[in-house]
């Protein structure tokens, strides 16, 4: 198995580290290891499939907006200009 060293820790970091390992029974490597696990859970891919998800869900509703409303266009680049 890979070896991985990490070299000037900050103190607070690695004292964080250790608290949270403490109060889940694991080793400092083992919850170094799960909070690095965590972090890539939310990878790119995954992140990109849920916003895809919310576009086609979007698509599918009846959305009718009022005659006197601003055009999306026109909030988008109202918005950019700011």
């Amino acid at each position: 198995m890979p070896l991985l060293q990490v070299r000037n820790c900050p103190t607070l970091l690695y004292e964080t580290i250790a608290r949270v390992a403490a109060s889940e029974n694991r080793s400092i490597a083992q919850q170094t290891l799960a909070l690095l696990q965590q972090s890539f859970d939310g990878s790119v891919d995954a992140k990109k499939a849920k916003r895809i998800h919310a576009l086609e869900e979007t698509k599918t509703l009846a959305l009718v907006l009022p005659k006197n409303a601003p055009s999306p266009e026109s909030l988008v680049s109202e918005d950019r200009s700011r």
